[in-house]
């Protein structure tokens, strides 16, 4: 299964979200400018575990579009 990997500090635990919206980033008309599509994956929070002086957060994909 699909999953997302963030490292955070400790003390921003309080505000890791129970899910997240990922959305699908396409190449636009220029070389530096893309836009958003309408295709999203939504992840779950699956664990938080402690690494040294950060935290591992892992999301597992729930529903994509």
């Amino acid at each position: 299964m699909e999953q997302r990997v963030f490292y955070v500090k400790p003390e921003e635990e309080k505000n890791i979200p129970e899910t997240i919206k990922v959305y699908e980033i396409l190449p636009s008309k220029g070389l530096w400018e893309y836009r958003f599509s309408k295709k999203y994956k939504i992840f779950k929070l699956k664990s938080i575990e402690s690494e040294g002086e950060w935290l591992k957060v892992v999301y597992e994909l729930q529903l994509f579009s």
